[in-house]
């Protein structure tokens, strides 16, 4: 059914969620709440459609049929989901590179006996390590028949 709006405000519940009073020609004082279809447009002069549902002291104005629900909120969340699991799993990715990369350096340096016996070659042992962990960083996703010497 279609009515005339005669006034309309938007006010604020106790709890904080908003709604527009309007009063409808014929009907008196409704109720609004923004999952209505056509909420933007329940002004002053406007004339909008739907039917009065009656709870007990309470009449609010609701859409003809079925409700509609806004199914963007829905896509964009399920878009941020899908880009929070892919940036977890990059992450995840990463973790995991680098710690193989920083076990192979190790168990590379470990071959080097004079670095690891001599205090005064610590600074080179470190840059050695570093080295060794930059080179398996850069290259474990490569296939394994294009490895090259690293150094």
């Amino acid at each position: 059914m279609k009515y005339k709006v005669l006034s309309s405000e938007e006010v604020q519940t106790a709890t904080g969620k908003m709604y527009k009073k309007a009063e409808l020609e014929g009907v008196g004082q409704v109720s609004v709440w923004p999952d209505f279809v056509g909420y933007e447009s329940v002004a002053t002069g406007a004339e909008v459609e739907g039917e009065i549902l009656i709870k007990g002291k309470y009449k609010n104005l609701v859409g003809v049929g079925k409700p509609t629900y806004k199914a963007t909120g829905i896509t964009e969340a399920t878009k941020v989901k899908v880009q929070g699991i892919k940036d977890a799993q990059q992450f995840k990715n990463a973790g995991i590179k680098m710690a193989a990369a920083s076990r192979d350096a190790t168990q590379i340096i470990i071959s080097y006996p004079d670095l690891l016996t001599n205090p005064e070659l610590e600074i080179k042992l470190k840059t050695k390590w570093e080295e060794w962990r930059k080179w398996f960083f850069d290259r474990i996703d490569d296939e394994p028949k294009e490895f090259t010497t690293p150094f």
